[in-house]
């Protein structure tokens, strides 16, 4: 709630009007069009909240072995801070920008393996509070280097902005968890087909 004046304002709408001195202008109804199959993540991340409105998060973070990490092209890892393998990556759409996945990918790194993902869970949610459980996995093990693995999600067919890789253990490693990118692949909406049959074939039999 906002004073104004004499009177109070729960809601404000808030007016840009064009001008090319702006450059450009967000829009949330900008979303972009996937194709089956497509990456939804972002894979060109520099920061944590970079490029807009993509933002990424996690559970706890080693030194420079941010977040963003995960969703930005570069064989450089992001890392929990150590004490305990249990830690989560989380990816933040942008409003409006909520999408269907039915699969997914993670890339590991090139040493230190047992610090690779073992059992986690993938959530999804479209307000940060309340998740969806889409994919369960445990005991994965026996990762090699960059190897990237691909998973079919147990649950589909619901659009989410934010998705989180929350791990619960890792490949029998010491106390740090650590991958360098995660994938989401869009799972395209089922197009209904209607067929009409214009010509009636007239079949006769002589006995």
């Amino acid at each position: 709630t906002t004073q104004a004046g004499s009177g109070y304002y729960t809601y404000i709408d808030l007016v840009v009007a064009s001008d090319s001195s702006l450059g450009t202008v967000y829009s949330p109804t900008a979303a972009p069009t996937y194709n089956d199959g497509d990456d939804v993540a972002p894979r060109n991340m520099t920061a944590d909240n970079l490029p807009f409105p993509k933002v990424s998060s996690a559970s706890s973070v080693y030194k420079t072995y941010y977040s963003y990490r995960a969703f930005d092209s570069v064989d450089a890892a992001w890392y929990c801070s150590g004490g305990s393998k249990a830690c989560w990556v989380k990816i933040d759409l942008g409003y409006g920008r909520a999408q269907p996945i039915d699969s997914y990918g993670i890339k590991v790194t090139n040493t230190l393996l047992g610090r690779s993902p073992g059992d986690w869970t993938l959530k999804g949610s479209n307000d940060n509070t309340n998740w969806d459980t889409l994919d369960t996995v445990s005991g994965a093990t026996g990762w090699s280097n960059y190897e990237k693995r691909t998973y079919t999600c147990d649950v589909t067919g619901t659009a989410y902005r934010y998705f989180m890789l929350d791990i619960s253990d890792n490949d029998g490693g010491d106390n740090y968890t650590t991958f360098t990118e995660l994938y989401l692949y869009y799972d395209a909406p089922l197009t209904s087909i209607s067929a009409s049959v214009s010509d009636t074939v007239n079949v006769s039999e002589n006995i």
